[in-house]
C-alpha cells in the first residue's frame, strides 16, 4: 500500500499538568474524527515527565522537552511562554522540517474539517491577546 505523504505538522506543547493532559486528547480526538491524520502528523514537544501520559500512536511524535520557562530564568514567571519557545528547541525544528505546513497550536484547541482542505497561500495567523503584562510585551 502506497501511503500519502503527510504535509502538515500540528504543534503543541504539552505540560505536565493533568487539565493540559485531557485537553491533548480533546484536540488528539478532533484530528482523528476529522480524518485530518490522513495528511497530518501531531508534533507534542511534551514536558518529560508527561511523555508516558500521552496516546500511543504512530500518527503523534513525542519531543520530551524541559519546559522553556525552567530553562530561562527570565521567563520563570510566565509558563505560557513554554507553547511557543518550543520553535527554538531544535529536535521541534527538525521534526517540523518534515512538513510544507505547520500549524502550531495549544492543547485546548480542535480542528474541525475543514482544516483537511485547507492549503494557505502564505502565514496565516491570529489576534489573541497573548501578552497582558507590558513585561511580556518587551521581552516578547
Amino acid at each position: 500500500m502506497n501511503q500519502a505523504r503527510k504535509d502538515i505538522g500540528i504543534l503543541v506543547y504539552v505540560d505536565n499538568v493533568p487539565s493540559n493532559i485531557e485537553e491533548f486528547g480533546w484536540l488528539y480526538k478532533s484530528i482523528i474524527h476529522t480524518g485530518l491524520f490522513d495528511r497530518s502528523t501531531l508534533i507534542a514537544a511534551c514536558h518529560p515527565e508527561a511523555t508516558l501520559k500521552l496516546p500511543r500512536d504512530s500518527n503523534i511524535v513525542v519531543i520530551p522537552s524541559v519546559p522553556y520557562s525552567q530553562k530561562n530564568s527570565e521567563w520563570s514567571d510566565y509558563g505560557y511562554i513554554n507553547s511557543v519557545a518550543n520553535l527554538c528547541d531544535k529536535a521541534v525544528l527538525d521534526v517540523c522540517r518534515q512538513f510544507d505546513y505547520i500549524l502550531k497550536t495549544d492543547c485546548d484547541t480542535f480542528v474541525t474539517p475543514a482544516l483537511s482542505k485547507f492549503h494557505p497561500a502564505g502565514l496565516c495567523f491570529g489576534f489573541g491577546a497573548y501578552a497582558y503584562e507590558a513585561s511580556v510585551r518587551q521581552k516578547l
